[in-house]
């Protein structure tokens, strides 16, 4: 016979103690410091254009899915919230890797060329690009875009963490894409390199452990044009907002993470994020939150100058 008793004064377990890093890292502060300083001092916070006569236009701007923050980026101005040394680390991150593939790219494919600069004028857009490695897989030009990626990006990408997998993101495909087409690629691969591993079990969309920390998508370039005649109208009409001296709105271009039309309403909203809205008239057919303020250069600027 099963005994029914209350648990309720039975003793809990102690709360664990913390351990809390200390404020006073006089090492880790000090090596980070002296290795933002010679990153400073080598120049490479500073990337010049693939191809500066082709225009201002550069292919990582396809990251800015926002219309006002492209402006801003186009017209040169100066960034009221600037990259810091905890982003550089990471760019300095990246940067290391790609470096680290550039060691084994050269005879990994018969034809294969890397570190390309690309001229993006053949399809409208005034500007240029670099590509990490084209080559030609089973007869059709392939371009392969490569980027690294966080632990929680890189499980958000392929897993079914919260949802179905994400894949690479919009702005990593547009950039992919422009470049392709002007280069006449018949397809597109998207490589994700983690900076950290996944389990065995998350990773059960491989059958090698390099699926663990390495992740692609394939594409084909014609599957893409869209993407690509949205952002050279895109471009050029931020473009001409420049040369009328008009303000765009804060369209958002990210059929991923909003619907299309969206406008952000605040870029300061708490949590560190932005508010949008999409209107049907006079009505509010729809509203939420985006991350992409958060991660904006030009975030206080784009609040201080108004809707």
């Amino acid at each position: 016979m099963a005994i029914k008793r209350s648990i309720e004064d039975l003793p809990s377990a102690a709360p664990r103690e913390g351990r809390p890093p200390a404020r006073n890292n006089f090492v880790a502060e000090a090596l980070a410091q002296k290795w933002f300083d010679e990153y400073i001092a080598r120049g490479e916070q500073h990337l010049g254009l693939a191809i500066p006569d082709a225009g201002p236009w550069r292919a990582s701007w396809a990251g800015k899915r926002c219309d006002r923050d492209l402006f801003y980026a186009l017209r040169g101005d100066e960034e009221s919230n600037p990259n810091t040394i905890a982003d550089y680390w990471r760019f300095g991150l990246g940067k290391k890797v790609h470096e680290m593939l550039q060691e084994v790219v050269e005879g990994l494919f018969p034809d294969a060329e890397s570190e390309l600069d690309i001229d993006l004028r053949p399809v409208g857009i005034p500007g240029s690009a670099h590509s990490d490695l084209v080559f030609t897989y089973k007869g059709k030009r392939t371009l392969v875009e490569i980027k690294t990626a966080g632990g929680f990006r890189f499980k958000m990408a392929t897993t079914g963490m919260r949802g179905p997998a994400e894949g690479p993101s919009h702005g990593h495909v547009v950039q992919a894409a422009v470049a392709a087409a002007a280069l006449g690629c018949e397809q597109v691969v998207i490589c994700y390199l983690a900076m950290e591993n996944l389990s065995p079990q998350m990773a059960d969309f491989s059958d090698t452990e390099a699926g663990r920390f390495a992740a692609e998508w394939h594409f084909t370039t014609e599957a893409l044009m869209p993407f690509v005649i949205e952002e050279r109208d895109r471009v050029n009409a931020m473009l001409a907002h420049i040369e009328a001296d008009t303000l765009p709105p804060r369209q958002l271009h990210d059929p991923t993470e909003v619907p299309v039309g969206a406008v952000v309403v605040d870029p300061l909203a708490p949590r560190n994020r932005g508010r949008w809205q999409l209107r049907d008239g006079e009505d509010i057919a729809d509203h939420g939150e985006t991350w992409i303020c958060g991660y904006c250069n030009q975030r206080d600027r784009c609040a201080r100058d108004g809707a």
